[in-house]
């Protein structure tokens, strides 16, 4: 399998991006600057022809377990590393044959 890597720094750049490239995996923080995480992800969702996995990475996801957002997307609270790597394998996105289950 091959990784590629992108990176914004902003929600709507996140944005722009996606509406250009395809990606399996999209790992965002909540908090940034033009445009949250959140967006991001509603971006993801409002397009069903985008089949990506969303991870929320970020150091208070209170209100998003508040709203149950926290149903739609895997969320995990910064620094929990161990967490975020368990994740993303447990995705399926690094595997040699893709996870029908997600």
């Amino acid at each position: 399998f091959v990784v590629v890597v992108e990176t914004a720094s902003s929600g709507n750049e996140a944005i722009g991006i996606l509406q250009k490239n395809t990606f399996d995996l999209v790992i965002s923080d909540l908090s940034m600057e033009n445009g949250t995480g959140l967006d991001v992800f509603l971006h993801i969702e409002s397009r069903p022809d985008l089949q990506i996995r969303f991870i929320m990475y970020s150091a208070d996801l209170s209100d998003i377990r508040a709203k149950g957002w926290s149903e739609k997307f895997i969320a995990i609270q910064k620094p929990e590393f161990r967490e975020l790597v368990d994740a993303v394998r447990w995705t399926g996105v690094l595997s040699d044959e893709p996870d029908a289950s997600h």
